[in-house]
């Protein structure tokens, strides 16, 4: 019989449990986003162009590095 730590998890658990946190900080940064937006009187166009931006290039790192 095999021996384990004593807090053992299963990989599987381990990326199941890493990928909701991830899923729950990238929706709260998404809701703060959107609120911050809806506080400015006005959006204007490179608003919209920076959020893209950032948002293209987290694609772009998961690339390279995922």
């Amino acid at each position: 019989m095999s021996r384990r730590p004593p807090f053992y998890v299963k990989k599987r658990t381990l990326l199941a449990v890493a990928g909701a946190v991830w899923l729950a900080a990238g929706i709260n940064v998404t809701r703060l986003g959107i609120l911050s937006y809806l506080e400015l009187s006005a959006v204007a166009a490179w608003h919209i162009f920076l959020s893209v931006v950032v948002f293209c290039s987290f694609g772009f790192m998961k690339k390279i590095y995922g």
